[in-house]
């Protein structure tokens, strides 16, 4: 469930990574399309994406900046996520954390504006952000500038899914509220 890395070079002002090509779309435009997602698919993204973020954080690796855009899945369903260990790069320059910020803003745990590259429950909460999409095809908290959405993740209560979609069984709802 994650793109295999073919190279890796760190060389002066410069990182890059070769990896594996996925054909498909990311999750994010794929929730843009349809969401909401029926149950079923969903919960099938949310077990892969877990299997894959398990696999990785066993093995001592932190994604960092999980977020649909980073979630590719192909034709016959197949999730990858990709992208894993940019965040380190990504860090040293401000102009590239701010316009990531921005588009990660809806996925980060609110430990995330003072830790960097990331922790698993940082990780883990970006799986429930995106379970709550998914199942409502909105964000968790919508603000009008990235500092308040980022205040939100830190003080707003969690909001339900159920409260959108009264279709999602509670536990579920749950499961996303725990992520």
């Amino acid at each position: 469930g994650i793109t295999r890395y073919y190279e890796y070079r760190d060389e002066d002002e410069f990182s890059y990574f070769v990896t594996e090509f996925v054909r498909g779309i990311d999750l994010k435009e794929r929730i843009r399309r349809i969401a909401p997602f029926t149950l079923s698919l969903a919960v099938d993204f949310g077990c892969a994406m877990a299997e894959a973020l398990n696999y990785a954080h066993s093995a001592g690796h932190i994604h960092g900046d999980l977020r649909p855009h980073n979630v590719v899945i192909s034709p016959e369903g197949v999730l990858k996520i990709t992208n894993f260990g940019v965040q380190k790069a990504v860090s040293r320059s401000p102009e590239v954390q701010a316009a990531t910020l921005k588009l990660a803003a809806s996925y980060h745990a609110p430990e995330l504006s003072t830790t960097s590259p990331g922790t698993v429950s940082g990780d883990i909460y970006a799986v429930g952000a995106m379970l709550y999409e998914m199942l409502t095809g909105a964000s968790v908290y919508a603000a009008a500038s990235t500092n308040e959405q980022a205040d939100q993740h830190a003080f707003a209560p969690v909001p339900s899914a159920r409260a959108i979609n009264p279709g999602v069984p509670r536990s579920v709802d749950g499961i996303i509220t725990r992520c």
